[in-house]
Parts: structure tokens; sequence; C-alpha cells
């Protein structure tokens, strides 16, 4: 959004499904950029990990979750999503209208000027 183009339903339903509420408005509305430490302070991460031990950790935390029986990982993990999903089905009539606005003068003005400020830095 601070480019000045708005989210279609797709990527806002997955950073809604990954970003706790007290959050959200926040990442999307300044478009923050965190580091490590900052997002697992907003809840974007579950750990941060020195690099020497992440494959190490990435490794432990998914024998892990193979552990649990294929049907109630895959049951729990769609329960999860499901709201998610159902607004990224419905969200056609929404994503019409963010389709126009990307296609309009406005919005492709404020994308060149991002780029223009952009790359100055």
């Amino acid at each position: 959004m601070l480019v000045g183009v708005p989210f279609p339903v797709v990527p806002l339903e997955i950073v809604r499904f990954a970003t706790p509420p007290q959050h959200l408005q926040a990442l999307i509305y300044r478009g923050l950029t965190l580091a490590a430490d900052e997002a697992l302070h907003h809840g974007l991460v579950d750990a941060v990990v020195d690099p020497d031990r992440l494959l190490d950790e990435a490794v432990a935390i998914a024998e892990g979750m193979a552990s649990v029986p294929f049907e109630a990982f895959h049951l729990t993990k769609r329960l999860l999503r499901e709201p998610a999903l159902r607004l990224m089905r419905e969200g056609g009539v929404i994503d019409a209208v963010v389709q126009d606005a990307w296609a309009g003068e406005t919005v492709q003005s404020a994308v060149r000027d991002y780029v223009a400020r952009t790359l100055k830095r």
C-alpha cells in the first residue's frame, strides 16, 4: 500500500492469516520492513535462530510435525486456513475493483513515483 497500490484479495488474506490482529493494520498501512527480532515481536515468525543452527532447528521442527498422523495434521491445517481460503474464493468482486485500480492512471502514476524515489536511494 505504501507504493499506492491496493492489495488484491489473495495476498491480503495471506497477510491477515499470518499476522496477529493487533499488528495487521500497522504492517499493511505502514509497509513495515522488519528485522528478525522485530518480526518475532510482531508474531510473523515463530523463532529467530542463529544461522549456524537454522537447518538443524528446521529439520527438528519438520520431524516433529511429520510425526503427527497425516489426517489429524491435514484436517487441522485445513480448518485453520479455511476462513482465509473462503475469503479468497469469494473475493472475485473486490479483486475486479482492485484490478481496475491497478490499471488506472492514479495507481500507475504512484508506481512510477515510487520507483523513481526508490532508485534515487
